[in-house]
């Protein structure tokens, strides 16, 4: 069965299937990922399937992000619930150190972003960083999120509305497509097959 998927800007975003767990767990527990992370423990291979367990779901969307072939980190869309108004939470990391300063964090959490509240109709979208991990703050900030936590805390919290999506939606656009020139890759490309682990919105758009 193909899985669910997402292609533009020459980005494949692949929702996760069993196949992708162990090359995820070893990007996962690398250390320049986990300083950055939320929770920093190392990740066994009985809790990864415990965690995929759990996110194979119509509420969970976990995307590997797959360029050039190539495996090169995970985003996921959480916690989403159609017409209710409330907040998915959003995540990406990046494992291969190639791409970590590249354009490519840009493209993909926006290919997601993009289609979650233009396709799906997400009212909200929010997050918890490190307050140290300054890369994600930028990006987060860059892409119409908005800071809520100025305390003390080691973390902070960062939301999106759908509101503070559109002020910066033309603006990222244009500068996506500055970042890939193949005008053909512009447009969001949406792969798989209908499945119960579907939301139904997404389900009719794959029928």
């Amino acid at each position: 069965m193909e899985a669910f998927s997402l292609q533009q800007y020459n980005i494949s975003l692949k929702r996760v299937e069993s196949e992708d767990l162990e090359e995820i767990r070893l990007g996962r527990n690398m250390p320049h990922v986990r300083s950055q992370l939320v929770t920093d423990e190392i990740i066994s291979p009985e809790m990864q399937e415990k965690w995929f367990q759990k996110i194979n779901s119509k509420e969970h969307y976990v995307f590997v992000i797959i360029y050039k072939q190539k495996k090169i980190g995970l985003l996921s869309v959480k916690d989403f619930v159609p017409n209710i108004q409330g907040s998915c939470t959003a995540s990406i990391f990046i494992w291969n150190t190639d791409y970590l300063s590249s354009r490519l964090p840009l493209l993909s959490i926006w290919i997601a972003v993009d289609f979650f509240y233009m396709q799906l109709g997400t009212t909200s979208m929010k997050t918890v960083v490190k307050r140290t991990n300054t890369r994600a703050i930028r990006l987060d900030q860059f892409i119409g999120f908005e800071i809520m936590d100025e305390g003390d805390s080691e973390y902070m919290s960062v939301v999106s509305t759908r509101a503070s999506y559109l002020q910066k939606r033309a603006e990222v656009i244009a500068i996506c497509k500055r970042l890939c020139k193949d005008e053909t890759a512009h447009h969001v490309k949406v792969y798989g097959v209908p499945s119960i682990t579907l939301a139904d919105e997404i389900n009719k758009i794959l029928s």
